[in-house]
């Protein structure tokens, strides 16, 4: 037996090397197969394919939409060039139009500026927005409506106009009035105190622009620099009483009671119709301890205008320091009862002698007007 296994060929696989073999054998005949089957699958589709796209050529198998027929485009007819002369006569009817329209511009803006002023805004409006369309760009139109607007409270239509002549013409001072106006009553004090400053850069006497930028300090707070320009306001317009009220309150503010209480015994001489005047100058006197001058304004107040209002004031802190006095005291304990109320306005007319708080000369003018008032009742 040993002999016999000697004598087998060397090149003899062993068993385990044919069953590998079988089976690599095996594997190739089944990708075979797959891949013969996939190839018949795809020729089976190109055929369906291709009869269907046979069918679908078929005359009457299908309906083609008729396309519309095209419609020609228009072709504008080119204009003819101008020649020199028919240029120069185009030219001619444009400037003599607007000839027209600059001579009866003034007159129409007269015109509605006068319907403005009898209290007739809305046709003023309307017919200088109407004047607006035919001539757009009239400076003077713009400005008059961007006022017009202004008095109207539409400070946004205002604004908008009066930027768009200074677009045109930034050196135009009342566009820029008008500007700053309309952003000082919208509440925009950066912009109003900047057109403000603007303003007295080239005018320094522009009375309107230290009043807006009054507003503007006082808005930030800045009351240093709020009562600065209501001075140079109040210089410039000496005889308008809202601009001396102005002073007097920003001095309030500041504390400086001294200075505000000579303006405020001004104001209540020459409007006794102010009852927010008679109420300061009554703290103004109380902050400086003088129980007497204070009650005594108060009586007067009383007299003019009413227990009712009256006795609104007596809440206000500025009465603080005089509020443990007793003659101020018993004025507000009189006032909270009617017929001692009654009793002390009574007295308050009838009382001659106010030297005590004013001189001479304005307690002569309070009491001539307290007697009038009394005639008119």
């Amino acid at each position: 037996m040993g002999d016999a296994l000697e004598r087998q060929p060397a090149s003899s696989p062993p068993a385990k090397g044919l069953l590998q073999q079988k089976f690599i054998a095996a594997r190739r005949r089944r990708t075979l197969v797959r891949r013969l089957a996939l190839g018949a699958v795809a020729v089976y589709a190109l055929l369906i394919g291709g009869l269907l796209l046979y069918t679908l050529g078929k005359p009457g198998t299908r309906t083609v939409p008729a396309r519309p027929a095209r419609r020609p485009a228009a072709v504008m007819p080119t204009p003819a060039p101008l020649t020199a002369t028919e240029y120069e006569r185009h030219a001619l009817d444009q400037l003599r139009a607007a000839i027209a329209a600059w001579r009866v511009a003034p007159d129409k803006i007269r015109q509605a500026r006068d319907l403005a002023q009898r209290g007739h805004q809305e046709s003023a409006r309307q017919a200088l927005e109407q004047l607006q369309q035919e001539d757009p760009h009239n400076l003077e139109l713009h400005l008059e409506l961007a006022q017009l607007y202004l008095q109207k409270k539409d400070y946004q239509r205002a604004a908008d106009l009066s930027q768009r002549v200074l677009n045109m013409d930034p050196a135009r001072d009342s566009a820029r009035n008008v500007l700053a106006m309309a952003y000082s009553q919208m509440g925009r004090h950066d912009q109003a105190l900047m057109l403000a400053q603007w303003i007295l850069d080239t005018n320094l006497n522009a009375a309107l622009a230290h009043r807006i930028a009054a507003a503007a300090y006082q808005q930030q707070g800045h009351f240093d620099q709020e009562l600065g320009h209501l001075r140079k306001w109040a210089a410039l317009e000496p005889d308008n009483i809202e601009a001396t009220r102005r002073v007097a309150e920003a001095q309030l503010r500041l504390h400086a009671y001294d200075q505000a209480q000579p303006l405020l015994e001004d104001i209540v001489v020459k409007q006794p119709d102010n009852a927010e005047a008679f109420r300061q100058l009554a703290v103004c006197y109380a902050q400086q301890k003088q129980a007497g001058k204070s009650v005594e304004i108060l009586t007067r107040a009383l007299a003019l205008f009413g227990a009712p209002k009256i006795s609104g004031w007596f809440g206000d802190k500025g009465f603080d320091a005089i509020r443990d006095q007793k003659i101020f005291s018993i004025l507000q304990q009189q006032l909270s009862q009617p017929a001692l109320a009654a009793q002390t306005a009574r007295s308050g007319e009838e009382r001659i002698d106010m030297n005590q708080v004013f001189d001479e000369k304005k307690a002569n003018q309070l009491q001539e007007l307290l007697k009038e008032k009394k005639r008119k009742d």
